[in-house]
């Protein structure tokens, strides 16, 4: 589920963390780190577990007005049309998810949810494209699987006051919140309307074919332990490679991404040299100062062609592409 540039993300936020606490011990950091991809995962469940929440709003919104002193005749004639979604159906009905929402406590049942909930409902039933689905007469499962996709990329995704709310729950969701929308997008975008019941839930990292570990949850460990492990020789690599630049006046960040950026030339043969220049370049436009892609770029240049004239890289597979 998790893409190579979003571990590599993650890795950075946990070496930074490291070097800023300055007494924290590598095991704690590394145990950090994977608390970090457990809680990423656990907020794309409370995201998946929210649409069911909130068609269960719907019904009972639409109940209470039926109820009502003096009811409308909308009101005693309610559409139900997004109350029985078929695909929120299925996800409210399947129970590996409800599985998933008690293992990892992401329901929507509590009482502070339940008041964030109504209005954020509210603003839902007023957007454009909510009303042209109650609308549009139409009854398939194609319709409802369109309507749920532009709900979760024209309303969720991006959206700061659901955003805000579940960072106040963790933290740490705060931040990982549009990556797990698009998690979830990617995940329903596969639903049919024939499927198994019990749907699988996509694994935090994908299965590894030969039956091991998965390859991107070793990539992970690895990549913070060699950076750590092989500090003071990344640093003498980027010292011969700056000329006129003092190595204390280089931003931390820009410090942490360049050894991650060694870390995957020299240790980890199976990555086209390429591709991790192109991920440290394009994490530094966010994660860094304007000119840092500049100077990773320049450093990373010079840093090849030393490590190529002492031989010291040594790729194979698909390693040796780009």
């Amino acid at each position: 589920m998790v893409s190579r540039n979003f571990i590599r993300i993650k890795v950075l936020e946990a070496l930074y963390a490291y070097r800023v606490s300055h007494s924290e011990d590598t095991l704690a950091a590394e145990k950090r780190l994977k608390h970090a991809m457990t809680e990423f995962y656990a907020l794309f469940v409370r995201l998946l577990a929210l649409l069911p929440a909130l068609t269960r709003m719907d019904a009972k919104i639409l109940e209470l007005k039926k109820g009502r002193l003096l009811p409308s005749e909308e009101d005693l004639r309610p559409n139900y049309k997004f109350s029985e979604n078929r695909l929120i159906r299925q996800l409210d009905e399947n129970p590996v998810l409800e599985k998933a929402i008690r293992d990892y406590a992401c329901g929507w049942d509590n009482d502070l949810d339940q008041l964030f909930l109504k209005p954020f409902y509210t603003t839902l039933s007023n957007q454009d494209f909510y009303t042209r689905y109650l609308k549009s007469g139409e009854n398939a499962y194609e319709e409802d699987k369109t309507f749920v996709l532009q709900l979760v990329e024209l309303f969720l995704l991006e959206n700061e006051e659901c955003a805000n709310y579940l960072g106040e729950t963790r933290l740490r969701w705060r931040t990982d919140y549009n990556d797990a929308i698009i998690a979830v997008y990617n995940h329903l975008k596969k639903y049919t309307e024939r499927q198994k019941t019990d749907k699988a839930l996509p694994a935090l990292y994908k299965p590894n074919p030969d039956g091991g570990r998965p390859e991107d949850e070793v990539f992970l460990e690895e990549l913070f332990t060699q950076t750590l492990a092989h500090d003071k020789a990344y640093e003498e690599i980027i010292e011969q490679c700056i000329h006129n630049w003092e190595m204390d006046r280089i931003a931390t960040m820009d410090m942490l991404l360049l050894k991650m950026a060694l870390c995957e030339f020299m240790h980890m043969p199976s990555i086209p040299i390429r591709v991790t220049m192109n991920e440290y370049i394009e994490i530094a436009k966010h994660y860094s100062t304007p000119k840092s892609r500049i100077f990773i770029n320049g450093v990373l240049d010079k840093a090849l062609q030393l490590l190529r004239s002492e031989k010291r890289l040594h790729k194979q597979g698909r390693g040796l592409m780009g």
